[in-house]
């Protein structure tokens, strides 16, 4: 980053990107337009004209609480030029935010508007003020957010100097402590461009990188390592919300990003997804892939370089530093696996007890000191002289150097609970779990996970006369703390191990408790019984990796974990389309009480997004990109994809995508297979495809009824209007003049609506019905032309117009090998769907239906 030395606050990181390419895409996110540099700074300014406005200076604290993406990224930046900003996990429970609000000193509350969160409820208790984030997708301002009653006045704000001093505080975080209270971490403005600069220089950023954006933005990481430092390097961040395997590697085609981070755990689950779907190499833009947090298994780092064929590096950093202390090196830097690097800036090193620097090979406590890190934790002064003994900051970890200058971790002295990259204060689950009347005693220690790392248990002592559940244990904590400090293992003892002084003695806790985990106790075997229990159970296998599912099954006990509670809880509400909060699991611990709760949530048919039917009718088929009345026909319409109005550019669009999508929605429904499956145009193509699909799932699909599908292998060129051009030309010859000028004026005419389309993205403006209509033919014709599946081998119907370009040479064969064709006497594609064409496949589509029936009925 060059003269980056010469930048100390975060502001100015922005504004000198901005400076160098302004147009430059700074900001990306699914579905929301992309921002330009000279866009972030406007919206940068604005933010900073309301705080002003709400009397927040330099100085203020500033709480945003707002679930990861575009939004939040933008807000952070305008928050941290502007006053400090204090970033909360919008999964904390009340006392939680309560304790953060106090703490933190802070003056405002940022929250999405027309939510009366947690924080809500907690802050408008406090009277602290709210200032409520308003999404816009069309503007005429250009903004994509705005706050609520502070309206947009226009200005760019080019003349707004950063008035950034570098001993300002940027951010304020808590991070957990010894204590039940998070200790407070106050990083200054040349805390943050310091250590943003260490990034940018490790990681050798430059304007052409993207970076996904998937890790949790109210850490240290989110705001340095996957927002400021791709920002300053003048590359751009690509936000997704949260952690989705299926997401990240749709991302990967569609936003082509040169390197992402994550946890070891959600690195697990990219290997686990990419295996399931039997990918053994990955063709991508990536250049690297960051691990971070927590030890890298090396197994896990060959998986993911085979996989990728990509150097995977491992780093060690924590909030205090802002984050970064030591990383791997990139090619042509040698890589030492297991190690977490050489030190990117600061000064590093290994300390005794008595503040003795060791030598390299002698194992210590890492200790650090730099321009990257904190002068002291707010309001504890007890923390600050043991952190900073010596006249450096003590990490509490234990590690040696190699004679190369390599950090090897090997242990840590603090009693932080290292949960796949989470750091818990065991000592708040304590306090926490001391507020339950049934609890006497209570210590909280970490024990080895193979998926985690650590993961949270718990010794209880009971009061006399109660005997509750274990998971009346982990209810009770859930309903106080966010999910991830749950803790999985619950063990009642008579007594907890205590040193002579009376302190419980966490160190070798899970080696003194081990004779007292007990394996789980095995439930009646009950297999799922309704629609219900089934898709549920189906969810639980693919989340958990087993064979066999019990409705009584208990998810803790079959291994379930903090990243899989995330899963199924955004898996259950993207599927039924009900909230789930996380806190449910610990409430609903088996399928059986899931799926009581969803259909509760879900009884009223009106809120289900796939059908005008009532919801639990048999007897039905399902009709993809219904163009026609289904009259009185027990046939379910399946919505068009981009029927709503367009306004970006759709990329990567293929049918088996889509297909993926209508059989998660066909298998939302409580209708029983076998299913009929018909579609008209590109959806019988689709329809096709739906129908192999299911049939991989193990289930039947009876029959295939098909209207003029869309197989036009002719085209295979069509990928492009320079393809249908160069087709045109090599066509000359073959059709008459009469036929050629008919060419020629379609092929002009689709060359003027796409050029009018372009330019409606262009300008950011939905695109016209006209438009819109052609431009979804469009797509789906590219996404038709690339599909390839396997035949379907089952019954089906196929009703053609005379023209079809399939039926000169039976293209339509390597679709439906056993199909039953019929044609009718018309070569226009949409006169199918109208009299007297319409009523000769009604009537064969009502028998089929009908066939159906007396087959459901056997």
């Amino acid at each position: 980053m060059e003269n980056a030395s010469l930048i100390s606050d975060t502001y100015s990181l922005i504004a000198r990107s901005a400076q160098k390419n302004p147009e430059g895409v700074a900001i990306e996110g699914s579905g929301r337009q992309s921002l330009s540099f000279t866009e972030l700074l406007r919206h940068i300014h604005y933010i900073r004209e309301c705080l002003q406005l709400l009397k927040i200076n330099r100085c203020d604290r500033v709480a945003i609480v707002l679930p990861g993406g575009p939004e939040m990224a933008i807000v952070l930046a305008g928050v941290s030029a502007s006053a400090v900003c204090a970033p909360l996990n919008p999964g904390f429970q009340s006392k939680e935010f309560a304790v953060c609000f106090d703490t933190m000193n802070v003056k405002l509350v940022v929250l999405a508007a027309g939510q009366k969160s947690l924080a809500w409820q907690v802050a408008n208790k406090n009277n602290i003020p709210i200032l409520e984030l308003e999404k816009h997708n069309h503007d005429p301002s250009g903004m994509v957010l705005s706050f609520k009653g502070y309206p947009v006045n226009g200005s760019d704000g080019t003349g707004m100097d950063s008035s950034i001093l570098p001993e300002d505080l940027a951010i304020v975080l808590h991070t957990s402590g010894t204590t039940s209270q998070p200790k407070i971490v106050p990083l200054t403005h040349k805390n943050v461009s310091t250590a943003v600069r260490y990034v940018c220089n490790a990681l050798f950023l430059r304007p052409e990188d993207r970076c996904l954006c998937m890790m949790p933005q109210f850490h240290i990481g989110g705001f340095v390592d996957l927002l400021l430092a791709p920002l300053a390097s003048g590359g751009r961040v690509i936000c997704v919300p949260g952690i989705d395997p299926e997401i990240f590697f749709e991302q990967l085609t569609k936003c082509k990003p040169t390197w992402f981070q994550a946890v070891p755990a959600t690195l697990r689950l990219i290997l686990a997804h990419a295996k399931a779907m039997n990918t053994i190499r990955v063709d991508s833009s990536l250049r690297f892939i960051r691990s971070v947090a927590a030890p890298l298994p090396l197994h896990m780092m060959h998986d993911l370089e085979t996989l990728f064929k990509v150097p995977v590096i491992e780093t060690f950093g924590m909030t205090e530093a802002a984050p970064l202390i030591t990383t791997n090196p990139l090619p042509p830097g040698f890589r030492k696996p297991g190690s977490t690097g050489k030190t990117v800036g600061p000064d590093v090193a290994i300390m005794d007890a008595g503040g003795n620097l060791l030598p390299d090979g002698h194992p210590g406590e890492i200790v650090v000191k730099g321009d990257n890190v904190m002068s002291g934790y707010e309001n504890d002064s007890l923390a600050n002289e043991q952190a900073f003994a010596h006249g450096w900051f003590h990490t509490g970890d234990i590690g040696y150097f190699d004679k190369d200058g390599y950090l090897f971790i090997t242990g840590r002295l603090k009693e932080i609970i290292n949960r796949g990259g989470e750091k818990i204060s065991p000592s708040e689950i304590d306090a926490v779990l001391l507020e339950n009347p049934t609890v006497t005693q209570a210590m909280t220690f970490a024990v080895p996970d193979a998926k985690l790392g650590e993961d949270i248990a718990v010794a209880v002592v009971l009061a006399g006369g109660h005997s509750p559940e274990k998971h009346d244990i982990q209810k009770f904590v859930a309903d106080r703390l966010s999910s991830e400090k749950v803790p999985r293992t619950i063990i009642f003892v008579d007594d907890i191990p205590k040193g002579p002084t009376g302190k419980p003695q966490r160190i070798n806790a899970f080696e003194k408790l081990k004779p007292f985990m007990t394996g789980h106790v095995e439930l009646t075997s009950m297999l799922p019984r309704t629609p219900m229990e089934r898709m549920l159970a189906e969810i639980w296998k693919d989340i958990l990796k087993v064979d066999k599912i019990s409705v009584r099954d208990d998810f803790f006990a079959l291994g379930g974990d903090s990243l899989q509670i995330e899963i199924l809880t955004a898996t259950i509400e993207k599927k039924f389309e009900i909230p789930f909060p996380t806190s449910f699991i610990f409430k609903f611990q088996t399928v059986e009480a899931q799926a009581k709760i969803i259909e509760e949530k879900t009884h009223n048919p009106d809120s289900h997004c796939l059908t005008s039917m009532h919801h639990t009718k048999q007897n039905c088929g399902f009709w993809i990109s219904a163009h026609f009345p289904c009259h009185d026909l027990p046939l379910i319409p399946m919505e068009t994809l981009y029927e709503g109005s367009l306004d970006q550019e759709i990329n990567g669009l293929s049918i088996s995508g889509v297909a993926k999508g209508y059989v998660k929605k066909i298998r939302d429904h409580s209708v029983k297979g076998p299913y009929l499956l018909g579609g008209y145009s590109v959806g019988g193509l689709i329809a096709i495809e739906v129908a192999r699909q299911i049939e991989t799932l193990g289930e039947e699909v009876c029959h295939l009824f098909l209207v003029d599908p869309y197989i036009e292998k002719e085209w295979e060129k069509s990928l492009s209007l320079k393809g249908k051009l160069l087709l045109f030309c090599r066509r000359i010859k073959e059709l008459s003049f009469r036929e050629n000028i008919r060419s020629f004026r379609k092929l002009v005419k689709l060359g003027r609506h796409y050029l009018f389309c372009s330019f409606y993205f262009k300008i950011k403006k939905p695109l016209p019905k006209r438009l819109h209509h052609f431009y979804i033919s469009y797509i789906y014709s590219v996404a038709s032309v690339t599909y390839e599946p396997p035949a379907f081998t089952g019954k089906a119907t196929i009703y053609f117009r005379e023209s079809h370009p399939s039926l000169k040479d039976e293209a339509w064969r390597q679709y439906c090998l056993n199909a039953e064709v019929h044609i009718l006497n018309t070569t226009k594609h949409k006169e199918i769907l109208k009299p007297p064409y319409i009523g000769i496949w009604l009537s064969e589509l009502k028998e089929q239906l009908s066939r159906k029936r007396d087959l459901d009925s056997v």
